[in-house]
This record gives structure tokens, sequence and C-alpha cells, in this order.
């Protein structure tokens, strides 16, 4: 009974997370998906910046399963890219993710 109380302890405080970084020229927004396909969030992230996601440690019972698949799409919707296999606490660029890694620029409003 000892060892099975030992090994939960460890457990109590695990959360999961991932460092997302758009080091494309492109706001683009990053879908997170678990292991099985579920979405855990999908997050707007502007041209030359980073943003640490974390899983909430708050249930205990239900732990996200990982390897993570990130999903980078433009403004308009289009797939700008896919990283897969991801581990948790993982530095995820845009850039290395595989697909077209392309944005149709906006277009300038005229006057």
């Amino acid at each position: 009974m000892k060892k099975w109380l030992f090994t939960l302890i460890p457990s109590l405080g695990y959360s999961v997370s991932v460092i997302l970084f758009n080091d494309s020229p492109f706001t683009l927004n990053a879908q997170i998906l678990s292991a099985d396909g579920q979405e855990l969030t999908t997050v707007q992230i502007a041209p030359r910046h980073q943003l640490k996601w974390q899983d909430s440690d708050q249930n205990v019972q239900s732990f996200t399963e990982t390897p993570f698949t990130v999903i980078w799409y433009c403004k308009d919707g289009q797939e700008y890219g896919v990283n897969s296999q991801i581990a948790t606490g993982a530095y995820v660029p845009a850039q290395s993710s595989q697909g077209r890694r392309y944005c149709r620029p906006d277009k300038k409003k005229e006057s």
C-alpha cells in the first residue's frame, strides 16, 4: 500500500505545457490537439511573439494525452503548417511546421 501512495504523490502537481513561437511575419492562430485528437485550445499569436500554454493541473483525475499536435492557421482560416509529435515542455516555432508556411497578405485599404 505504501508503494501505491508513493507513486500517486508526484502526480498531484503534474501539468503539461508547450511554448508556441510565431517566428513568421504573419498573425497566426495555433490550435493545440491532444494525442487522441481532442482540441485543447486555440490561441492567436502576433508575429515574432511567443506564448506558453499550460494545461490546468486542477483536475488530477484526467491528464492531457501527449504527444501534442499544433496546427497553425492564417487569419483567413487557411492552414499555415502542422507540428506533430510535440512533447510536453517543447518549444514549437511556426516556421518549423510542415506545410505551405505562407499566408496571403491583408489587402491594404485604399484612401
